[in-house]
């Protein structure tokens, strides 16, 4: 049996969920899946509670990662910031009253940066979500959007 995709965003979501559902990651499809007061659906809106239960070693609850891994990555992203300009008003935006909001904001009037930004960001998710994966002793690839998921029918 291949190694199931992951998509990459739909993890990084989970990690960054507040709300009162739960995220499970699994392991045979690679479906990042929430679970929501005993309702769980796949992809297909199928509902997959009742497996969960059969077979939890299926399943793998994806931990959330604090507001403090995001910040932290808002910095080490100004550290190395060329832009002397945005280096100032990026960290007076994490310095306000709504940091993540203020810094987003910010990013608008320094489009370069923006466009730095981004590609830093999404190349920081993918290390983590990587590193969340093999830690957890999962054998799967990430795709993002753009890269086609395999078919079940291609990946037998």
């Amino acid at each position: 049996m291949p190694d199931p995709q992951v998509h990459l965003h739909e993890l990084v979501s989970a990690f960054h969920n507040g709300g009162a559902a739960t995220f499970y990651l699994d392991r045979e499809t690679g479906q990042v899946v929430m679970d929501y007061e005993g309702t769980m659906y796949d992809d297909e809106g199928a509902d997959i509670h009742s497996v969960l239960l059969q077979s939890p070693s299926r399943f793998l609850e994806i931990d959330r990662i604090g507001s403090r891994e995001t910040l932290r990555m808002m910095q080490d992203f100004i550290a190395q910031e060329k832009s002397q300009e945005a280096r100032v008003a990026l960290q007076q935006a994490l310095n306000s009253q709504r940091p993540f909001q203020s810094f987003r904001d910010t990013l608008y009037n320094f489009p370069p940066t923006r466009k730095r930004w981004y590609a830093y960001e999404e190349r920081r998710v993918q290390e983590m979500a990587q590193k969340w994966l093999t830690e957890h002793a999962v054998n799967a690839k990430l795709f993002t959007p753009g890269k086609p998921r395999r078919k079940k029918e291609e990946a037998v």
